[in-house]
């Protein structure tokens, strides 16, 4: 998975027809995550601990959405982008 640092302040995650931004990353707990204008259909985006709970839960559209998962504990985390079928982007978060 091709990750190239952004400003040495978030990653970028790049594919053929999909790019995901997380920023600031590493974060407080509250970051942005944007989505390539490309993608026209719902997409949905999970957050998940390093043991695989599912934490946060949301669907987006195209553009970018404010996260906040402050109330957890600082630590690794991972965002999961899901869109149809099967095709699902993985960005590691790191919560401090």
């Amino acid at each position: 998975m091709p990750s190239n640092i952004v400003g040495g302040v978030g990653i970028t995650e790049k594919s053929d027809d999909i790019q995901v931004g997380v920023f600031p990353n590493p974060n407080t707990g509250i970051f942005h995550v944007s989505l390539s204008d490309g993608i026209r259909e719902q997409t949905k985006m999970m957050i998940r601990t390093l043991v695989g709970t599912i934490i946060f839960n949301q669907s987006l559209i195209s553009g970018e959405t404010k996260v906040d998962i402050s109330d957890y504990l600082d630590g690794i985390y991972f965002l999961e982008i899901y869109r149809a079928p099967g095709q699902i982007k993985r960005v590691k978060l790191i919560v401090r």
